[in-house]
């Protein structure tokens, strides 16, 4: 019978400790034989058989998901017609790699490096944008959008500018803010004298986060307790922007209408040449702006009077 140097305690406690016990045999003169131990990660055998220490560390447990993140925007108002910003992404915790990725208007779906604080420019008429982080050590979201405290808002300081540069006045003053989930209706006299070199104007903006468009919405003005007149609608980035149609929104309104009862389809959607509807980014803001437009004998911006009273209704928009 062949005994070897280890106790009971031993055994018992390597059977606890999650170790592996291996034994190997040598024919010589005399019979031997050798013990060997595997032990997890992070532990430590000290001292001589039968008298053995076993001492494990607590790995400690992974970084949570990232916090104190935020974005910061440089400068924090623009000129009228726009300019560059810069969107700074901020985060104090988490484990790297972390990635920010952008929403709203030309920021959406933008990613940035995979550092605790990542920066990104565009040209822009004004920014509402909100930012998911995630923590690819952990692979835990940090802030989902919306977030509050993750956004950042740049709007156009005087961006109504490009409206007075044209020789138009304003009703009312700061526009009225179209609800997204919501239609309306409303009369110009409501506003103000809707006559020659008069804008009336609409603001609307998808929020963050809104899903493509299944239902689109539409914009439509028309005569109301006044005689029949020719108008202009458009919506763009930038209020009074009568310019040409272009679908990007680049070099003019993403929508244009004229007629008698001119309407602007819109909804959050991918824009494409053919398609005529004003397709909308979420989280921009954007002008509906109407002026009463005599085509013939020439482009005029007047009803023939003082004042042509119209009606606008707006439908909403749905995923």
């Amino acid at each position: 019978m062949i005994r070897f140097p280890l106790d009971r305690t031993l055994a018992k406690f390597a059977a606890l400790a999650g170790i592996t016990l291996a034994f190997s045999f040598s024919v010589a003169s005399t019979i031997a034989a050798t013990l060997s131990l595997t032990y997890p990660d992070g532990c430590t055998l000290t001292g001589t058989a039968p008298a053995l220490t076993l001492t494990c560390s607590t790995t400690p447990p992974p970084p949570g998901a990232p916090s104190g993140c935020s974005l910061q925007a440089s400068p924090s108002s623009l000129p009228a017609g726009g300019g560059n910003v810069t969107v700074t992404a901020v985060c104090t915790g988490g484990a790297l790699p972390i990635t920010h990725t952008l929403h709203g208007g030309p920021f959406e779906g933008l990613v940035l490096s995979q550092t605790t604080t990542s920066s990104v420019s565009s040209s822009a008429t004004a920014v509402t944008a909100s930012v998911t982080v995630t923590d690819h050590a952990t692979n835990s979201a940090g802030f989902a959008t919306p977030d509050p405290s993750a956004g950042i808002t740049v709007a156009s300081s005087g961006g109504l500018a490009n409206c007075t540069n044209q020789g138009f006045s304003v009703i009312p003053v700061n526009g009225i803010n179209a609800p997204w989930s919501t239609g309306g209706t409303w009369q110009s006299t409501q506003s103000g004298s809707f006559g020659d070199k008069v804008v009336w104007l609409f603001t609307i903006t998808p929020p963050v986060g809104t899903s493509p468009s299944a239902t689109m919405g539409r914009f439509a003005i028309s005569e109301f307790a006044g005689p029949i007149t020719a108008r202009q609608l458009t919506i763009s980035t930038t209020p009074c922007d009568f310019r040409a149609r272009d679908y990007q929104g680049v070099k003019g309104p993403i929508g244009v209408s004229n007629g008698t009862t001119a309407s602007v389809i819109y909804g959050v959607c991918t824009p494409t040449f053919f398609g005529g509807n004003a397709c909308m980014t979420a989280g921009t803001t954007y002008y509906v702006s109407a002026r009463n437009w005599q085509l013939d004998p020439a482009p005029q911006t007047s009803c023939g009077q003082s004042t042509c009273n119209a009606i606008m209704n707006a439908q909403p928009a749905s995923p």
